[in-house]
C-alpha cells in the first residue's frame, strides 16, 4: 500500500519540483525569434524605422533574449544597439540601410584614433553584449555615400589652409560598433558602404 503511495506520488513531486525550479534556470530564449515585420515594422523602404525596429530589440531583451530576423526588403534605419542575449540574422534579400541624416545616430563614449571621445553611434551597436552574433545572408548597407563626399569636400577645403583633415573632424557614423564584448561572431553577411 505504501509502495503504491510513493509510485503515484512521485511524478507529482518531480512536476512540481521542474516547475518550481524554472524560474531559478529560465527558460531558453536564445531560440526565439522576432521577424521584425511581425512586430510592427513596415516595408515602406522610404521610411525610417529606428524606433520601431528598437523596439523589437527591446522586447527581445525583455523576454530573455532572441534573434531579430530581418526579412527580405530594405530597411532604413538610424542607430540600433543590440541588449544582452539578443543576436541579428538578416535572410538572403535582406537590407538593412543607415539613414544618411547624422541627427539618427547619438553621440555615445566611443575609441577613435587612440582616443576614448564622444562620437556618433554606428548603424549596428553591441555594448557589453557577451555571444553576440551577426548573420547572413543579407545585407548592412551603411548608405554613406553623403557622409564621405562631405568629408571629400572638407578634407579639399582644409587642404587649402595648409593642414590635414582627420576623422574627428566630420560627423558620420560607423556601420558596426561593438565594445565590450566576448565570444562575438560575425558571418555570411555583406557589409558595405559605411559612412
Amino acid at each position: 500500500m505504501y509502495k503504491f503511495r510513493l509510485v503515484a506520488i512521485l511524478p507529482m513531486v518531480l512536476l512540481a519540483i521542474a516547475t518550481s525550479a524554472s524560474p531559478f534556470f529560465g527558460s531558453d530564449s536564445s531560440n526565439t525569434t522576432y521577424v521584425i515585420t511581425q512586430h510592427g515594422v513596415g516595408t515602406d523602404s522610404s521610411k525610417l524605422s529606428t524606433a520601431a525596429i528598437q523596439q523589437v530589440i527591446d522586447k527581445a531583451e525583455a523576454n530573455g533574449g532572441g534573434t531579430i530576423v530581418v526579412p527580405k526588403g530594405v530597411f532604413l534605419t538610424g542607430a540600433l544597439f543590440f541588449k544582452p542575449n539578443t543576436k541579428l540574422q538578416l535572410q538572403e534579400g535582406a537590407q538593412l540601410k543607415g539613414s544618411d541624416d547624422i541627427s539618427n545616430y547619438p553621440l555615445l563614449p566611443s575609441r577613435m584614433e587612440g582616443r576614448s571621445i564622444y562620437y556618433f553611434a554606428a548603424l549596428i551597436n553591441a555594448y557589453h553584449v557577451d555571444g553576440f552574433e551577426i548573420n547572413g545572408p543579407g545585407t548592412i548597407n551603411g548608405n554613406g555615400h553623403r557622409y564621405w563626399q562631405y568629408f571629400w569636400d572638407y578634407r579639399d577645403s582644409v587642404k587649402k589652409t595648409g593642414r590635414s583633415a582627420t576623422n574627428l573632424e566630420v560627423h558620420r557614423p560607423r556601420l558596426v560598433f561593438i565594445w565590450g564584448s566576448n565570444n562575438v561572431t560575425i558571418r555570411n553577411v555583406k557589409l558595405h558602404n559605411a559612412g
